[in-house]
């Protein structure tokens, strides 16, 4: 990605682009923005499964624990 680009995408130089131009730069800027919200959904989402499959091995070994000091109490 050129300098020039950059600055264009942070809002810099703009004077210098066609509406042509400027429209692309808006498309793409709303297509970058589309991906960053579906990420920051898909993160909590990603954490929120992790969690739930950490839970049900926890509980297993939970279980399994139990098991082995009622074994060793009789």
């Amino acid at each position: 990605m050129s300098l020039n680009s950059n600055r264009h995408l942070m809002g810099d130089s703009l004077s210098s682009l066609t509406v042509k131009e400027l429209k692309q730069l808006e498309n793409r800027l709303e297509r970058g923005i589309t991906r960053i919200r579906f990420k920051k959904h898909e993160m909590p989402l990603a954490e929120i499964e992790f969690l739930q499959k950490r839970e049900i091995e926890l509980e297993n070994e939970s279980v399994c624990l139990r098991s082995k000091v009622c074994k060793s109490v009789r």
